[in-house]
């Protein structure tokens, strides 16, 4: 496939900290098949030598470009580089990871035979330098259907912002961004766009590489109790988008946001560090985003749900928490 007779991507990854692995996810964006692409990165206050290897490479190949910022946090830096594309087309990489040589080619001659928002492919994970048995849920990688419900479950399931081509327009025509000040922003990300997407498109190759065991990634174990708050908090930011766009008008899609809030408000029976205001601040925005969304489901399930604002209001502590772990699996 010629790359003259395509249009430009723009390859977008948030730098911190990651001098470790930076050379191998760089090489692996310019020794793309395709060629017609920009990569982008934002250097998002690295304290080590990134910022010094992302400028190595940018003097040898003009199509790496550099945005050099103060630390803000990935969201910030994500949605810095959303801003800054010229793309037609945009896919992120995160900078612990890397791409395979035919990932911008796949993707992008699949866009051509189906005119797809979005392509999204599998991958493949690494640890200790050997490519393991995919470890996630088999429900990723099934097609999307067009239902609205059908396009949360994806996001939920499919919540990784990389592995991904994204027509840029979707994107800023539709004012998706990112949630700052919290983790687990792929969660809502993910959420938002496909169920605003037109068409998408699945592709089972496995052409992202994603790294596990990285100590500094978001991921780790000991960053989980912000990741259990982020997801909330994201959970309810994608409703709150959703809403606003009239996209929960039917019963089956305000269930679906229901069941995942009610998911992840569970959820916060795991956490062990002491966080209590922002515990309580994060469960009462997500209690008022479900009372809103509530009146759209049916006679039955909104009898259920009633039941549970009942009782809700009667417990305490870690008993509201456990209610919801109750309700998640009956709504």
């Amino acid at each position: 496939m010629k790359s003259d007779d395509t249009c430009l991507i723009s390859v977008l990854v948030p730098v911190y900290n990651a001098e470790k692995y930076l050379p191998e996810c760089i090489e692996s964006i310019l020794a793309q098949t395709f060629n017609n692409f920009e990569a982008i990165f934002l250097n998002d206050g690295s304290k080590d030598h990134s910022l010094e290897i992302l400028e190595k490479y940018a003097a040898k190949d003009k199509r790496i470009k550099i945005i050099d910022s103060t630390n803000k946090g990935v969201a910030a830096a994500r949605n810095a580089l959303l801003a800054a594309a010229e793309g037609e087309f945009i896919s992120f990489v995160d900078s612990d990871d890397y791409i395979v040589p035919k990932y911008l080619e796949t993707l992008i001659k699949k866009q051509q035979e189906t005119d797809a928002d979005i392509i999204r492919c599998s991958w493949n994970e690494l640890k200790d330098k050997k490519i393991l048995p995919p470890s996630y849920s088999s429900k990723r990688d099934k097609a999307i259907g067009n239902e609205i419900s059908s396009r949360i479950y994806a996001g939920f399931y499919d919540s990784s912002i990389c592995g991904k081509l994204i027509k840029t327009s979707l994107i800023k025509d539709i004012g998706i961004s990112l949630l700052q000040g919290y983790v687990a922003e792929d969660l809502s990300f993910a959420i938002m766009a496909f169920v605003c997407a037109g068409h998408i498109e699945t592709i089972n190759d496995r052409l992202y590489i994603y790294r596990k065991g990285n100590e500094n990634s978001i991921t780790a174990l000991s960053n989980r109790d912000r990741m259990i708050i982020g997801r909330l908090e994201n959970i309810v930011y994608a409703c709150d988008f959703l809403e606003k766009r009239g996209k929960l008008k039917g019963s089956a899609e305000s269930a679906a946001m229901t069941k995942y809030i009610l998911w992840n408000m569970s959820s916060l029976l795991k956490i062990k560090s002491d966080s209590g205001d922002t515990i309580e601040k994060s469960y009462g925005k997500a209690l008022e985003t479900l009372q809103r969304i509530v009146p759209n489901m049916t006679a039955l399930k909104r009898a259920l749900l009633n039941s549970f604002f009942c009782l809700e209001k009667k417990l305490k502590g870690k008993k509201r928490f456990a209610l919801c772990k109750i309700f998640r699996s009956i709504v």
